[in-house]
């Protein structure tokens, strides 16, 4: 599997600005697999390393298909064609906005408006890529703490191999960690500053991202897919 232990099926923008600004702050570039230099920010909390440090290593991205260990039998070019297959059976999307905003407790960018039609394609991923998962060893499932999930969420845990999936989902993109609420209240308005004027609004998510990461490592974009061929 190229000394890839876990995929993951994610939304991540081109090469851009919003890309390049989103590596400098979150301290890993995912598309060249480089460490850029940081962000230099007035007014935060406390260091952006510090800050980023739990979703350094996914990069920035939304979640399609969570991170997962591939099933037996599957390969790096068989999980590129099935990830093209797909992508070209799903349309494109477009959200109204995007914007940096809390979720619980970190900050992330949030959509906007009407996000039906971005929930109905990633319940399309996860159902169309649940046979190329393994099935969750006991210790991973005991890493989504069961006993602190909802009953909703530990159904969704089993038969999806994640709990925030289906009626669950919330598409966002980490921009932090947990966050205490005057932090976050102190740094909102900073990233909102930093990223003003480089995310698109509408939004577009038009491809899909197959992403792999080392046992230890940090993931990195192996293939782009663009949606509806």
């Amino acid at each position: 599997m190229n000394n890839y232990s876990r995929y993951a099926v994610f939304h991540t923008p081109p090469r851009g600005i919003l890309a390049e600004k989103a590596a400098q702050w979150l301290g890993w570039d995912s598309i060249s697999g480089l460490t850029p230099v940081p962000a230099a920010l007035d007014g935060l909390p406390s260091s952006n390393r510090k800050l980023t440090a739990r979703p350094r290593k996914y990069g920035f991205h939304g979640t399609l298909r969570p991170p997962f260990r591939p099933a037996q039998g599957m390969t790096l070019d068989s999980l590129r064609d099935m990830t093209d297959d797909l992508a070209r059976k799903l349309s494109p999307v477009t959200l109204d906005r995007m914007s940096v905003a809390s979720l619980g407790p970190f900050l992330a960018f949030r959509p906007g408006g009407e996000t039906r039609p971005l929930n109905d394609l990633a319940a399309q991923v996860i159902e169309a890529t649940n046979t190329w998962r393994a099935p969750l060893s006991v210790e991973e499932r005991a890493k989504r703490n069961p006993d602190r999930l909802t009953p909703q969420q530990r159904a969704l845990l089993d038969q999806w191999g994640y709990p925030f999936v289906m009626e669950a989902f919330q598409f966002h993109m980490t921009l932090t960690g947990p966050l205490r609420q005057d932090e976050q209240d102190q740094l909102q308005p900073v990233l909102a500053g930093y990223f003003e004027g480089c995310v698109p609004n509408p939004y577009p998510i038009s491809d899909l991202c197959l992403m792999g990461a080392a046992e230890v490592g940090r993931f990195r974009l192996l293939s782009r897919h663009p949606l509806g061929g």
